[in-house]
């Protein structure tokens, strides 16, 4: 008999291998060899239903063009209304998923007003000095001619008024202060976005399946969503082993363009920089999910080791974290995690997902 655990493990490396033929040199033990083939060619069958899957999935809830524009006219009706009358020099940006690309349509709008747009390490706004700035800004959307609705002022850890549009109440708008990294970042994963557009699908997939389990929710200790885009990131970069990873690391390829020593409002797009960039990566996105969670639920040891998108890479070094994904820019801990249990329950839902899509096609956890 095969044990249970033999049994598996040939079975995930039979299928993360998949775009490979079956070698014959996996085992000796022809049983094996007999086993293993009829659980790759239902595999195979199963990674391309799931490929169909996230496709129609994708298609159903990824922003279209026109979407889009609309959040752009949203700000800039916002950009507008405010005119920036608190403090000469102030400037609005979008940032997090909208801005970089990898938003869905039931992704808020996300905001940021600074007044400084330089880091340097010695830009920090402290929590009162947000929320009297962002009082102000609510006095100002209480205005009859503001185009927002439902002004709320969150007094969270982080600060954020929280607003609907009255020509579009559907859109939410999360509007922060003095919060420059988030610009940084959000220029950052943008580049990432367009050097592969799997991430894209992935980043939206896993971002969703997240907040469904619990797993993406900083309220109560668990992952943020901007954790979780890293750790994509860094999965594509290092974790696709056998095959050759996605991505490189950007901020070692090009680290002109990705650094703090450039303003906010004068960061570029350099995309046209990528024309030479090539992946011999040929994973489907199915194969890469897949991979993603048999990655950070078996292959990571999150007590030792730290996920560094900026070098692409993990590094092992005794952090004392429960889990530790490096912010690229601060690279300080831009996970939230707050307990051994949530490391755990983490854990235990990235094998359940690979289990669950793998063996039992159970495709509606997505």
């Amino acid at each position: 008999m095969i044990g249970a655990k033999h049994e598996q493990a040939l079975i995930e490396a039979t299928v993360l291998s998949s775009t490979k033929s079956y070698s014959a040199d996996h085992s000796a033990d022809s049983k094996i060899q007999r086993l293993a083939f009829r659980h790759f060619k239902r595999s195979r069958t199963t990674l391309k239903k799931l490929n169909e899957r996230i496709k129609l999935y994708y298609d159903a809830h990824a922003l279209t063009s026109e979407e889009i524009q609309q959040r752009n006219s949203a700000t800039r009706l916002l950009e507008n209304c405010l005119n920036f009358n608190v403090k000469d020099g102030a400037y609005l940006f979008i940032t997090g998923s909208t801005a970089s690309g990898c938003a869905n349509r039931e992704s808020d709008l996300d905001l940021c007003i600074l007044e400084c747009v330089t880091y340097d390490y010695g830009y920090i706004v402290t929590r009162e000095r947000q929320l009297d700035f962002l009082t102000q800004i609510k006095q100002l959307l209480l205005e009859d001619q503001s185009p927002v609705q439902g002004v709320t002022l969150i007094p969270a850890h982080v600060p954020i008024i929280r607003c609907q549009f009255k020509n579009n109440p559907s859109l939410t708008a999360d509007i922060t202060f003095g919060l420059v990294g988030s610009v940084y970042s959000t220029h950052l994963l943008f580049h990432y976005c367009q050097l592969d557009r799997r991430y894209v699908i992935l980043n939206l997939l896993i971002k969703q399946w997240a907040t469904k389990c619990g797993v993406c929710n900083s309220a109560l200790g668990m992952l943020n969503s901007h954790s979780i885009a890293l750790m994509v990131i860094n999965y594509l970069q290092c974790g696709t082993d056998p095959h050759h990873p996605v991505f490189p690391s950007l901020q070692q390829e090009f680290p002109f363009a990705f650094t703090t020593s450039n303003p906010a409002n004068q960061l570029s797009d350099i995309t046209e920089q990528f024309a030479g960039m090539t992946t011999s990566n040929s994973q489907n996105v199915a194969d890469l999910l897949l991979g993603f969670f048999r990655y950070y639920s078996e292959v990571v040891n999150f007590s030792n080791q730290i996920i560094s998108v900026r070098l692409g890479r993990r590094i092992t070094r005794d952090h004392g974290e429960h889990i530790f994904v490096e912010d690229p820019f601060r690279r300080d801990n831009a996970a939230s995690i707050t307990s051994d249990a949530a490391v755990v329950y983490i854990k235990a839902r990235f094998k359940d997902a690979f289990e669950d899509l793998l063996f039992r096609q159970r495709f509606e956890i997505l």
